[in-house]
């Protein structure tokens, strides 16, 4: 486990863009220290070891806040 989570799988999808185009891409699924399932989608052109991070640790961060509530 590093940075408070854990991938659990990579599949390659297909999901419509803000503009509802269908962009190919990842969808990432992930588990938290505490055990929360959660997922990121990106697509191909965002697909690397940093953005992949970017986007778990921003997630985390969402329910970081959530759970202070």
């Amino acid at each position: 486990m590093a940075k408070g989570y854990s991938i659990v799988s990579v599949e390659r999808i297909t999901f419509l863009n803000a503009r509802k185009n269908p962009v190919d891409g990842y969808l990432i699924t992930f588990r938290t220290a505490e055990g929360v399932v959660d997922w990121v989608q990106l697509a191909d052109v965002e697909y690397s070891a940093e953005t992949v991070a970017k986007a778990i640790e921003a997630k985390l961060e969402k329910h970081s806040s959530v759970m202070s509530l």
